[in-house]
């Protein structure tokens, strides 16, 4: 570098050079596919019988009203075989030819920690439906001691005490709970029961609009970092439900759902992770 001296009252002008720094910018966005999510909380605040009726909170998600309870989810116009609903990631196929045993009537809320709701056909996870498809994801066992007793009361008679506990700690973790849900039958606005304007019999009219007891387990182990492993079993038993909708009435509605699998987050290769999962259900009408 060259010194300047300036001496008395001497000026001097000196040229100087600039060169413009390299500036690089880069921007790096990451993401899902966007999907509604519905809690848990607030499906508890809804007034909302079963899960399928809690959805139509979700924008895009409309029911058929068949009953009281049991409903048909409508996900962008497409019902049916063309809604993917899911428990855990689980498909739960119903042996009624009158598809009364709706997935999301199979399980409580006591049971839920939130429901998620991909729209559009291309979910690559759950293909197969052109509506989109409907995750139920269900809670898990927390470590520490925990018990969340809840009742819930409404019109038509409408009862729902469950109570849900959990305990563990990193290694092992179980959970269990056990609800109830029953309520008569609705009435129509002048104060008829649905049953007469149904056309039942008259000796019918006592009749409960369902009945439902659904109890569930589930223990979390942790064997290493990275890894742990799940079991689940749910049992819900309900008695008569009564279907205005479909003309038919389910003597029983029984489903059994096992849900065992085995994730590592420190895969080896291309493997993430190894699931296995089964599931049983069964249904009569009259």
């Amino acid at each position: 570098m060259r010194s300047i001296q300036l001496e008395g009252s001497e000026t001097i002008t000196v040229d100087l050079g600039l060169t413009l720094a390299a500036l690089q910018e880069a921007v790096k966005v990451t993401g899902t596919a966007p999907a509604d999510s519905l809690e848990a909380q607030r499906m508890n605040e809804s007034g909302a019988r079963d899960v399928g009726d809690a959805l139509t909170s979700v924008a895009g998600i409309w029911k058929i009203r068949k009953a009281a309870i049991a409903n048909d989810l409508v996900l962008r116009g497409y019902q049916g075989d063309n809604v993917s609903v899911l428990i855990d990631g689980m498909r739960l196929y119903g042996a009624c030819p009158g598809h009364m045993d709706r997935t999301a009537f199979h399980v409580d809320f006591a049971e839920v920690d939130r429901v998620d709701v991909a729209k559009g056909p291309f979910d690559l996870r759950n293909q197969g439906s052109l509506g989109g498809a409907v995750n139920i994801v269900a809670k898990r066992p927390d470590e520490g001691l925990h018990a969340t007793p809840a009742i819930t009361m409404g019109s038509y008679g409408y009862l729902n005490p469950s109570i849900t506990a959990s305990v563990g700690n990193k290694g092992i973790a179980a959970l269990g709970g056990y609800s109830f849900r029953s309520s008569d039958a609705y009435t129509h606005g002048n104060g008829e029961s649905m049953l007469a304007v149904a056309n039942y019999r008259q000796a019918a009219y006592d009749e409960r609009a369902f009945s439902i007891d659904t109890g569930w387990a589930r223990v979390d182990v942790a064997p290493a970092d990275g890894h742990t492993a799940q079991v689940s079993y749910t049992a819900q038993r309900a008695n008569l439900i009564l279907y205005p909708y479909l003309r038919m009435d389910a003597v029983y509605d029984n489903a059994d759902r096992v849900n065992t699998g085995y994730d590592f987050t420190k895969g080896v290769g291309v493997v993430v992770g190894i699931r296995a999962q089964g599931t049983s259900a069964g249904s009569a009408i009259s």
